[in-house]
């Protein structure tokens, strides 16, 4: 973070520094000062891992049942995601169906190595899986048909590929 104040004040400098990754800029600054700045503390920054590196707590998703409490669809209950917008449809093995005010992105993130985006509205658990076809770009999911688009076909098949190998 870069910290600017019109007024240059000691307490405030320290008060800047006392945070990790901070610089303090008083006012009026150039705007190079401000890059300077900013390339300063973002090279600092130690990123967070890839989601892939980071362990999983839970084992399912956590969603609203009809009478509004809190309950854990495990992951291994879960046949297919739907996005639409800000939007996420779980559908499960025991044909509950599960609505979600999150993005399909946000869900794909907290989601274990056996999910597949195959499209951009759809993610599927591999393990339901009964057909493939490529030609009609179609996958059947425990007799549902979901798409598969053109951008995910050729990861779907990779990881499949290695799947049964």
């Amino acid at each position: 973070a870069v910290f600017t104040c019109f007024s240059i004040s000691l307490a405030y400098f320290h008060q800047a520094l006392s945070f990790p990754n901070t610089t303090f800029l008083a006012k009026p600054f150039h705007r190079f000062t401000l890059q300077g700045a900013i390339h300063c503390v973002t090279s600092k920054v130690q990123f967070l891992p890839k989601p892939e590196t980071i362990p999983l707590r839970e084992e399912g998703i956590w969603v609203n049942d009809k009478y509004r409490q809190k309950i854990m669809v495990p992951f291994k209950e879960i046949v297919y995601i739907e996005g639409e917008g800000n939007y996420v449809t779980i559908y499960t093995t025991t044909e509950r169906q599960y609505v979600l005010k999150t993005s399909l992105r946000k869900v794909l993130y907290v989601l274990d190595s056996q999910f597949i985006q195959i499209q951009k509205g759809f993610i599927l658990n591999k393990n339901f899986i009964n057909r493939i076809d490529i030609s009609a770009g179609q996958i059947n999911v425990k007799g549902n048909i979901l798409p598969i688009g053109r951008t995910y076909q050729k990861n779907l098949l990779t990881i499949l590929s290695k799947q049964f190998t």
